[in-house]
């Protein structure tokens, strides 16, 4: 089976303050970005196979999304590469307590002009997965939404509702309606989180009543809702409602004016201790990103688990094997407990 994720990759343009700027020059970082794109390279450091199925802009910034993809183990080979198109943009503002808003530059942009011939053959094998941006911006939406009720593959989609490009509700649940309707009648998946389903709902209701409103309203046989820090729910046509509770976990932050904030410092609180990677040092982050992928292929999805109190169990037998018994190549081949033998048994 391969996994297909379509929709947008797009940079997020976002304020460079470790450096002043001028009235007439200012210094902006530039990410790739794009909530499809995320889950294609996320998908990837999982050990799925992933093809990402998007339009890319002739400009450099094009260039970047692919070599993006590229790194992290996505196959690009399905995207298009246009003749004149630019790359789409999201400019981040951040304001004083730390929160961010984006503006999209989208019009005219390379992600949005799918055409009917671009779209490739599926299999019923095939994983489809799409949402987003690019179930909403026209003309390339319509083309889209044909290639979904027609291809054969499994069907996945994400709301990731973007206010700032519909703000009207209403309008907006007309745009992705007809996307949601065939993924329920299909027996996909969709995603959405507690912040979509509120700003769908007019900012009322509880979080479960809306998700079982729109299992009833679909016919969805599964309905998945990402709670922010509090977890997740999954729900569906003759489902109970399952939750599982948030973790704390290392958290590798971006975008830094924002983590410099006195509101960010103050949500940490007494417990919880910020440490600063050296700037313009990918290798630091790099690390940290490898060993959570090996967590993830090895420890956290290297199997089903009947329950997340049987995955919790079993971490303390793999830290062991990690430690004690496999193989690693940066040491020569070595254990870490055959190198630093002070602190066996101590698995910090």
């Amino acid at each position: 089976m391969a996994v297909v994720v379509c929709g947008e990759a797009l940079i997020d343009l976002i304020p460079d303050n470790s450096r002043a700027g001028t009235t007439q020059s200012s210094y902006w970082q530039a990410h790739s970005a794009g909530g499809p794109l995320n889950t294609a390279v996320a998908l990837s450091r999982l050990g799925m196979p992933t093809r990402f199925l998007g339009r890319f802009g002739i400009d450099g910034f094009g260039a970047q999304l692919r070599s993006h993809l590229r790194a992290n183990g996505v196959d690009d080979s399905l995207g298009v590469q246009t003749l004149a198109g630019s790359t789409s943009l999201s400019v981040v503002s951040v304001d004083s307590s730390g929160a961010a808003r984006y503006v999209f530059h989208l019009r005219g942009t390379a992600n949005f002009g799918w055409k009917p011939e671009e779209f490739p053959q599926l299999d019923a094998d095939d994983w489809l997965h799409t949402g987003s941006l690019v179930a909403t911006v026209e003309p390339g939406r319509s083309a889209l939404l044909d290639f979904v009720r027609t291809t054969p593959a499994h069907l996945s989609y994400d709301l990731n509702v973007r206010p700032t490009v519909e703000p009207d509700p209403d309008a907006y649940l007309a745009l992705i309606d007809p996307f949601v309707q065939v993924v329920s009648q299909r027996g996909g998946v969709v995603r959405a989180s507690d912040e979509d389903l509120l700003w769908l709902a007019g900012g009322h209701g509880e979080i479960d009543d809306l998700a079982r409103a729109a299992v009833e309203r679909y016919g969805m046989d599964l309905l998945v809702v990402t709670l922010g820090a509090h977890g997740a729910l999954a729900t569906g046509v003759g489902r109970e409602t399952v939750r599982v509770p948030g973790f704390p976990a290392p958290w590798s932050t971006p975008w830094g004016s924002c983590y410099r904030s006195g509101a960010f410092a103050d949500a940490l609180g007494d417990e919880v201790k910020h440490k600063w990677t050296r700037p313009y040092r990918p290798q630091t982050n790099g690390k940290v990103e490898r060993f959570n992928r090996t967590l993830a292929v090895e420890w956290a999805y290297a199997k089903p688990y009947a329950s997340e109190a049987e995955r919790a169990a079993a971490y303390e037998t793999w830290l062991h094997h990690y430690n004690h018994h496999r193989p690693h190549t940066g040491i020569g081949g070595q254990t870490p407990s055959a190198r630093v033998h002070n602190v066996t048994g101590k698995y910090t």
